[in-house]
């Protein structure tokens, strides 16, 4: 190859060779002719052309020394002596830079990794997500305050990330929608859920089963709901005195009296929000009786001739004093045969109505006691039911046994004996007096 070749193709000399051409020192070779020359080929010419258009070398020196100083920003980042002022960068430096790196790009991924992880709990407690399926009963005050809703959410284990719920609370007003209340609430409810939970009319609020008995008292069921967390028994007091509920068998019913629902607070066993409404409380036992009243029972009661009212307080009176289903329509019959003569039905249930008490034993004394619900004072039917009676007191009371029985004691294993005569039933007390 001829030195102009080598030149051409970017070859260096490995001679020590001065260079023939003062003007381009550093160069092996002769000196280039002019491009424009008129005694070269085209060719020739092109060839030139080419060979100074590649890169210059001083380009590759400056790309290097750009390195370097990357290199020597490295260890001044971490702590290293101040960049080596040699062209040459050393293997120390180069092993911290790529140390450097490293370290770097760990912190990096760590850093997003831990946000992520963080991103995803805060995500899951907002949407529910949490993997579990817990069941708890949260009950908000009156007074609870958004800090007191939000501790007691955190300490049910609804949330586990009390100030993103009291910023989601904030953000959606959700103490205007919250209301005093005791409501079951699930860990798979998101924020909004829970809210929604939490509302006066929600469908998330606490529920408890009552169990009403047969011939409770309206004070009686008051008292248990009460104790069941339902409602308070003087709110429910004051809406039986002077709620107007529209039920046709209520006409002609006064206002005022604790007890004036007395006989129509149907016994069953109802669900009831923890902390009901009143009003919703009692209309529940009142739709149940109305609903229970078949078209036949009331075409018998229309047949009876005796008004509604009377029928529900002799029903009252049957189940109060009857221990056994056979013996209801018998005291049924014995009540109305009284009725008949004129005769004072003296029924031991009606006098401690008239007391206020519950108690096995009336006295002699307890019978002279002055009130309208005294039969053992006053003739006929007392003013009102004194119990909430089932609906076999309500059938028996609309078709009482035909007998001519005017008497009943009771035996030791709950029956009743009845008897047609005074002197009759006298005789059964002094035998079982004397057994």
């Amino acid at each position: 190859m001829s030195e102009y070749d080598r030149n051409f193709s970017g070859e260096e000399s490995s001679g020590d060779t001065a260079p023939d051409n003062p003007e381009k020192p550093g160069k092996v070779g002769p000196a280039e002719p002019e491009r424009n020359d008129p005694q070269m080929a085209d060719e020739d010419q092109t060839r030139i052309f080419l060979r100074r258009s590649r890169p210059r070398s001083s380009v590759m020196r400056f790309i290097r020394k750009a390195g370097r100083a990357i290199s020597e920003a490295d260890n001044i980042l971490l702590g290293d002596e101040k960049p080596s002022s040699d062209k040459t960068v050393s293997r120390k430096t180069r092993r911290w830079g790529c140390l450097g790196a490293v370290l770097y790009f760990l912190f990096v991924v760590s850093t997003a990794a831990l946000l992520a992880v963080v991103g995803w709990q805060a995500a899951c407690d907002v949407l529910g997500l949490t993997g579990e399926d817990l069941l708890v009963q949260v009950t908000i005050e009156e007074d609870d305050t958004l800090l007191d809703v939000v501790t007691k959410l955190k300490e049910s284990g609804m949330i586990r990330y009390p100030s993103l719920f009291k910023l989601y609370a904030e953000y959606s007003h959700a103490m205007d929608k919250i209301a005093p209340g005791t409501y079951t609430l699930s860990s798979e409810y998101d924020y909004r859920a829970l809210v929604s939970g939490m509302m006066k009319y929600g469908t998330k609020k606490g529920t408890v089963d009552v169990t009403i008995p047969e011939g409770y008292t309206a004070e009686q069921i008051f008292t248990l709901l009460e104790e069941k967390e339902v409602c308070l028994k003087s709110d429910l007091e004051t809406i039986c005195a002077d709620y107007d509920f529209k039920y046709s068998f209520l006409e002609g019913i006064g206002f005022g009296e604790p007890n004036r629902l007395e006989g129509y607070l149907f016994p069953d066993t109802y669900q009831f929000y923890i902390k009901d409404d009143a009003v919703s409380v009692i209309d529940k036992m009142l739709r149940n009786f109305d609903a229970r009243l078949s078209d036949e029972l009331r075409q018998a009661v229309t047949a009876s001739g005796v008004p509604m009212r009377d029928i529900i307080t002799i029903a009252s009176m049957i189940e109060k004093e009857a221990s056994v289903g056979i013996d209801r329509p018998l005291i049924s019959s014995v009540i109305y045969n009284r009725l008949r003569i004129g005769m004072k039905l003296q029924i031991d249930a009606t006098v401690l109505y008239a007391l206020g008490e519950h108690k096995g034993i009336v006295t002699i004394e307890d019978t002279q006691f002055d009130d309208p619900y005294n039969t053992y004072v006053y003739y006929g039917l007392p003013p009102g039911p004194i119990s909430n009676p089932g609906l076999e007191s309500i059938k028996a009371a609309v078709s009482p046994a035909d007998t001519e029985f005017f008497y009943y004691a009771l035996r030791e294993d709950g029956t009743h004996y009845f008897s047609k005569t005074y002197e009759e039933h006298q005789a059964f007390l002094n035998q079982h007096q004397a057994d």
